[in-house]
């Protein structure tokens, strides 16, 4: 007996902002707010805080192709407020731009109501220059699959994901890039007080020697350069994601 299933563009009985990747939203503009602290060089070799404010002008839109397929499509203009020393900036002022602008398209497949898998790839462009931006041309592509958890609630889902990202071209100073990023997601919905808590543990290893001609092709090493649990909670109906994206901290979309 076959069963016809549909696209699912939207989470049944909630609001999604675009942290669910199996789940676009149709269309939606958002404004994304992100503050940031990071150690850095600072004046004699000292060791200072560099803070970076970002506000991001994100676009998603979903094309419901066919029944059970769907193309994600999603676009980000990050804009930066930070104070970095520098020669030409020894008070650490704050100095404001674009940084590095990226598209991205992940097509979609549900293959049960329970089951998904996707596919696609982030192209990351150097529109931050050497102050706001990796200076360099990137390509992600990424793989990930969602499994519905009905038992907990019905908006509750795991979602493991996982992206690589190298750079390509650029800038020949800068540091090539090669960064594999595994990203398992375990969302749980409280229906009983409409909120929504996220649960994400992001693993990023940095690949070195592939690109790098500071070591020989044949040279092949890993090391985990970051593990992190962030655990929030929402109300269902806010515009802002439970989990918000990265470029730095695995997220698929």
């Amino acid at each position: 007996m076959l069963q016809t299933i549909p696209a699912f563009s939207q989470e049944a009985g909630g609001t999604n902002a675009g942290e669910d990747f199996f789940r676009p939203p149709t269309n939606l503009f958002q404004l994304i707010t992100t503050y940031r602290t990071a150690p850095a060089n600072g004046s004699n070799g000292t060791v200072t805080n560099v803070t970076t404010g970002t506000l991001d002008f994100r676009y998603d839109h979903a094309i419901d192709l066919a029944p059970m397929w769907i193309l994600a499509l999603r676009s980000d203009l990050p804009v930066l407020a930070k104070n970095p020393f520098s020669s030409d900036n020894p008070d650490r002022n704050y100095l404001l731009g674009a940084g590095d602008a990226d598209v991205q398209a992940v097509l979609v497949h549900n293959l049960s109501q329970r089951l998904a898998v996707g596919f696609g790839a982030r192209l990351i462009t150097p529109t931050g220059g050497d102050t706001f931006g990796s200076g360099k041309w990137q390509v992600m592509p990424m793989v990930g699959a969602r499994y519905a958890l009905w038992e907990i609630s019905p908006s509750s889902y795991l979602e493991p994901v996982l992206r690589y990202d190298a750079s390509f071209a650029g800038d020949p100073t800068r540091r090539n890039i090669s960064d594999l990023q595994i990203a398992p997601t375990l969302n749980i919905g409280l229906a009983d007080n409409g909120m929504s808590a996220c649960f994400r543990v992001p693993i990023s290893g940095s690949i070195s020697g592939i690109r790098s001609p500071a070591r020989p092709v044949g040279c092949f090493c890993r090391s985990i350069s970051g593990w992190d649990a962030n655990w929030t909670a929402v109300p269902r109906s806010r515009s802002s994601s439970a989990c918000p994206s990265s470029r730095t901290t695995p997220s698929i979309i």
